[in-house]
């Protein structure tokens, strides 16, 4: 799994910095930052040619890999030296037992991050549901959407998990999906022959059936908000 791409970018990172900082916090802080910065720019330049898919992605990070693990063992391996660091961190018994239950927490947690699937109304309204168009869509441009927090709230956080996603080439989010009747969406039904019919998701009204709109008073101004009920048709390429 080319998910992997991005991990070894950061370990190598973390390795070359560990060879000239002492400080490991700092080589750690130092290779966040370094990912976060290649993350949002490798998104932004493919995005600027509607390129984020499977290949190029995966090119990109696969170059950069390439590029630090030579640099590394040309530049930095012989300067590398795990014991210094380690010798350079005497922990107290206290500080080692809170050390380990803190490990002990962050592990649980993530392995319920991992397992679980996303629920939560705000992940729902436009953390993954932004993600999921940007995929389609190969850009992280705006889109016609009624709920405009999916445009303008911080992406970075939606900019990693689409790379994470692409890579995989899963989405383990996807249990939170209602598909049902499978049966009642037809190829000959639709404009993508490209693509097979996998489901239907159907997206509950928050509506009465005597309410068609919804006003809505801010700062003096009057928005009108509709809410539909419908079924969408779900495609994966062949």
């Amino acid at each position: 799994m080319l998910i992997i791409l991005p991990i070894i970018f950061y370990v190598f990172l973390f390795l070359i910095f560990s060879s000239q900082q002492k400080s490991l916090r700092s080589s750690l802080l130092s290779s966040s930052i370094i990912l976060g910065i290649a993350i949002t720019l490798i998104t932004e330049l493919l995005s600027l040619f509607h390129l984020i898919n499977y290949g190029f992605l995966s090119g990109f990070w696969f170059f950069l890999d390439i590029g630090l693990v030579t640099t590394f063992f040309n530049f930095y391996k012989n300067k590398f030296n795990l014991k210094y660091h380690l010798s350079n961190y005497p922990f107290p018994n206290y500080l080692t037992f809170l050390l380990v239950s803190v490990f002990f927490v962050v592990g649980i947690v993530g392995l319920i991050a991992i397992i679980a699937p996303t629920n939560n109304w705000d992940s729902m309204d436009y953390h993954m549901s932004r993600v999921v168009h940007w995929i389609q869509n190969h850009t992280v441009e705006h889109y016609p959407t009624s709920y405009t927090p999916q445009l303008y709230q911080n992406p970075w956080s939606e900019f990693a998990i689409m790379h994470f996603q692409i890579l995989s080439g899963k989405d383990f989010h996807i249990q939170h999906i209602n598909v049902t009747n499978m049966s009642v969406v037809k190829e000959k039904q639709t404009p993508y022959k490209d693509f097979e019919p996998c489901g239907v998701i159907h997206m509950e009204t928050k509506r009465s059936k005597q309410v068609q709109q919804q006003k809505i008073n801010y700062k003096d101004k009057t928005f009108v908000r509709a809410w539909n009920s419908t079924d969408l048709a779900v495609f994966l390429k062949k």
